[in-house]
């Protein structure tokens, strides 16, 4: 009995191999139908396309190469606003920068200005405590020596330092207290 067992297990195991096998060829036979199938369809739609080309008249033709035209058309007309859009921020940035650059040299201008000025009224400084050195008695000692009608020379000579000064503060508006002063005056 045990063998009998093992004998229909053994056919039973084969049958189930033998019906396997069976199923994937089966399946296989299915699928390559399948593809088939679907491969004539694709054909069959690919004849259907262009037999509908062939078939379309001059009018639909012309039609349809006047609607890509005017598509191409659009699409030019975007680029080139889009390019005018561009150009112009391009424009605007660039006008900002030489803005932003002119405010900047201006303000090193202003500095420079201040700086020039502050180191003339330094130098003055020092040429005032130099001219303080003189005594009143020397000064009004020789000053019964000087003929009056030449006094012009008396006046300082020019000096590069003193004209800077001049023009520096000619450029420079004044502060509110200098405005405060003259109405005093």
């Amino acid at each position: 009995m045990k063998a009998e067992r093992e004998r229909r297990a053994k056919e039973d195991w084969k049958k189930r191999q033998q019906q396997v096998l069976a199923h994937r060829k089966l399946e296989e036979e299915l699928r390559k139908e399948q593809e088939k199938i679907e491969a004539e369809l694709e054909a069959a739609r690919l004849r259907e396309e262009e037999g509908r080309i062939k078939a379309m008249e001059e009018s639909e033709r012309v039609a349809f190469l006047e609607k890509m035209r005017q598509e191409e058309d659009e699409l030019r007309r975007r680029l080139e606003e889009q390019k005018q859009k561009e150009e112009e921020e391009r424009i605007v940035q660039e006008e900002e920068r030489r803005q932003r650059e002119e405010a900047l040299a201006l303000l090193r201008q202003k500095q420079l200005q201040r700086h020039l000025f502050i180191a003339g009224i330094l130098k003055e400084s020092q040429y005032l405590a130099l001219c303080q050195r003189l005594t009143k008695a020397f000064t009004f000692s020789y000053f019964d020596l000087i003929p009056w009608n030449h006094l012009q020379h008396l006046n300082p000579p020019s000096s590069p330092v003193r004209d800077l000064l001049r023009s520096v503060k000619e450029n420079i508006p004044p502060t509110i207290m200098e405005e405060d002063e003259d109405l005093e005056e």
